[in-house]
């Protein structure tokens, strides 16, 4: 299976803690604001080329300890650094 969009939103998964996705063809993730207990996530080796839908792991900033992505095109778009501040 190879999941191209990832969306969040109608999901009950409030108490979701590690999510592993690497390996996939996600372009965009939505909704992750929902995963308010989310300590690790790994998003490595997609096709996450923007921005759109990180910054909301900002909501996660107390309990996120690991975020992998490494492998997308959006490293090369706009940097580790800017990626870092969407999401602190």
């Amino acid at each position: 299976i190879n999941i191209v969009t990832l969306n969040f939103q109608a999901w009950p998964i409030a108490s979701i803690k590690e999510l592993y996705l690497a390996g996939n063809k996600i372009a965009e993730v939505e909704g992750l604001h929902r995963l308010l207990k989310l300590s690790v996530l790994d998003l490595s080796n997609n096709k996450i080329a923007t921005s759109k839908g990180l910054g909301q792991l900002a909501a996660n900033y107390s309990s996120l300890l690991a975020l992998n992505l490494v492998g997308n095109p959006i490293l090369a778009n706009i940097g580790e650094d800017q990626v870092r501040k969407l999401v602190t």
